[in-house]
């Protein structure tokens, strides 16, 4: 709810306002474009930049299970309001690639990618498979 809040505070409100990049806090420009007089404005911050690693490791899913991701853990959280993602990460042990779009009401497609010589414990709802080096288009029930 706060990644899609376009009011403040809310990811979406800086978004709104014209930000390109993420600021030192929900409020450093107000609704009438002005900066903040309070103080303590930067408008480039990392203060809560972790939305990014967020995004990585729960909407996308990607997690580490092995130095250098040889080996990685992909539970993706979908997220209906979303309608879907795409996602790339590089790493030390090559691009890893995760998408997933709701084909209908009741299923979802993940398409995953894992770098050469590498590979992901796949987990969603009571599902888990083991995938190897290569391109996979999964199609699930939604049941959780």
């Amino acid at each position: 709810s706060l990644l899609l809040n376009e009011k403040m505070p809310g990811w979406l409100y800086e978004v709104k306002m014209g930000a390109t990049t993420i600021w030192e806090r929900w409020n450093s420009v107000m609704p009438d474009g002005k900066i903040n007089p309070e103080g303590m404005n930067s408008l480039n911050h990392y203060s809560y930049g972790s939305i990014a690693a967020w995004m990585y490791q729960e909407l996308a899913g990607i997690k580490i299970k092995e130095a250098g991701y040889k080996k990685v853990k992909i539970a993706p959280r979908p997220e209906k309001r979303l309608g879907f993602i795409q996602c790339c990460m590089d790493t030390a042990s090559g691009r890893y690639q995760i998408s997933w779009k709701y084909k209908s009401e009741n299923t979802i497609v993940f398409d995953i990618k894992i770098p050469f010589g590498c590979e992901a414990e796949f987990c969603y709802c009571n599902m888990s498979r083991k995938l190897y080096s290569g391109k996979y288009m999964i199609e699930e029930k939604l049941q959780c």
